[in-house]
């Protein structure tokens, strides 16, 4: 175990550190990297970047959106300081039309706008097809449930089951079997194309007049709408989901590799032997609250879960507890053990309703990867995108913020490392930021048909 212990306490060094990338199994890199690619890798197309374009480490550039996007929306983006050899963050945007009803005068057409921020790890194939089929997905669920929109939206509710469906329900519903589908999707072809490790991922959804967020990992979506300042994302780390994941730990699949090599007891510190005997507070399988434990010899097995904030760790391997992909990833410990079922693609999901609101220019949504809120908090990003479109009239005032938001995480090379103002380390990861106007949110309603 002393070599176990020596691995984990890289990870509890200093927490301006880049915590160690995840990493598939040798034998699993292999036989992934004699397929061919499901992607050629590339950048976000409405970027329009040369396709032989090369990223420098050391300058970092930052690139924004070229034309528009839905809503006048900005993005931005910027590579990593040499973490990886490329950006491994994708992102995607469209809008389309649901149709529902007849084709009668009766029928209804919904304008649907999409946006969607993938954070890759263990290399970008996964980040790649998220951001080329998600939104398939979702069109195709959303489909699926157009009849049933049509009822509600009519106030139809003569069936029993209706009277407790909403909308906003369904929509969930929608998202989340899109999710989960896109991520069955990657299992199959697994065995075709090489699609490299996994990613979180987070999409905004515009339609009757309200902002549907889900997200899976740990990207961010935050309204800034007059005072009010709401996160709408859920970030999915090991820290968050520990209830869950201990309730996996204990099924009939893992039960036995918590007998051997890992402790699913969540001790509030790491225990070492010299603590046997000790009462020290824990967590529990099965439990939900903090209680106080004899420690055992076996409590110091490997722990399941341990480290906090950004060195939070699943068995040593990786820092969320949702994703999409990673159907080869496993442990880095003893031997391998897959990190699926822990690893679950559903993602959070949460609504804002627009309906009720009076948004002006100067109210948006700020979505974006870990490498932006690593470094910012909710409050700080949004008065520096704020303090570009309130004092612009610029139409691209929106794509301006998103490029200060990178600037100010980011932060400049100081010869020693990536420095803020204030001297603290800037973000080395890759960061991806969309900044969306609320305002042409609020027309966005359902209109008849044209015959």
């Amino acid at each position: 175990m002393s070599k176990l212990r020596s691995v984990f306490s890289s990870l509890l060094g200093n927490g301006s550190e880049e915590p160690p990338h995840p990493r598939e199994s040798r034998d699993n890199r292999a036989s992934q990297a004699s397929l061919p690619e499901k992607y050629v890798y590339t950048r976000p197309s409405f970027l329009q970047l040369p396709t032989d374009n090369i990223v420098d480490h050391n300058m970092r550039p930052i690139f924004v959106s070229s034309g528009s996007l839905p809503f006048n929306a900005g993005y931005a983006e910027c590579i990593n300081g040499g973490k990886s050899k490329v950006n491994e963050d994708q992102a995607a945007v469209g809008s389309f039309h649901l149709c529902i009803g007849d084709n009668t005068s009766q029928a209804q057409r919904i304008p649907v706008s999409y946006y969607g921020v993938f954070d890759g790890h263990g290399g970008p194939g996964a980040a790649m097809m998220a951001a080329e089929v998600l939104i398939v997905h979702i069109q195709e669920k959303l489909t699926d449930i157009i009849n049933d929109l049509h009822r509600i939206l009519k106030g139809d509710r003569d069936e029993t089951y209706f009277q407790e469906v909403t909308v906003d329900d369904l929509v969930f519903g929608a998202l989340e079997a899109a999710f989960c589908s896109l991520d069955e999707q990657i299992l199959t072809e697994l065995s075709t194309f090489n699609i490299s490790g996994g990613c979180a991922a987070l999409v905004v959804l515009v339609l009757l007049e309200k902002v549907f967020v889900a997200s899976t990992g740990d990207c961010r979506a935050v309204i800034c709408l007059g005072d009010e300042l709401k996160q709408l994302s859920k970030e999915s780390t090991p820290w968050n989901e520990l209830h869950r994941l201990q309730l996996v730990a204990n099924s009939d699949m893992y039960s036995s590799i918590f007998q051997k090599d890992v402790t699913d007891t969540i001790f509030i510190r790491r225990v070492l032997h010299r603590d046997v005997g000790k009462k020290i507070l824990c967590k529990e399988p099965t439990k939900s609250h903090w209680a106080y434990k004899v420690v055992t010899e076996e409590d110091v097995l490997f722990p399941f879960i341990y480290g906090k904030g950004k060195l939070c760790r699943l068995m040593e391997t990786i820092g969320v507890s949702r994703s999409i992909g990673d159907h080869n990833l496993t442990t880095t410990f003893s031997r391998d053990y897959k990190l699926k079922p822990f690893l679950i693609p559903n993602p959070e999901v949460d609504v804002f309703n627009l309906q009720k609101t009076s948004a002006t220019r100067d109210d948006f949504i700020i979505v974006g990867c870990d490498g932006l809120w690593d470094v910012l908090s909710n409050e700080k990003a949004r008065d520096i995108a704020r303090n570009i479109i309130s004092n612009s009239s610029d139409e691209n005032r929106y794509t301006e913020a998103a490029q200060m938001l990178i600037h100010q995480a980011r932060g400049n090379n100081s010869g020693s490392g990536w420095k803020l103002e204030n001297g603290q380390p800037g973000s080395f990861d890759d960061i991806s930021v969309f900044v969306i106007p609320l305002e042409p949110m609020t027309h966005c309603t359902h209109t008849p048909v044209e015959k």
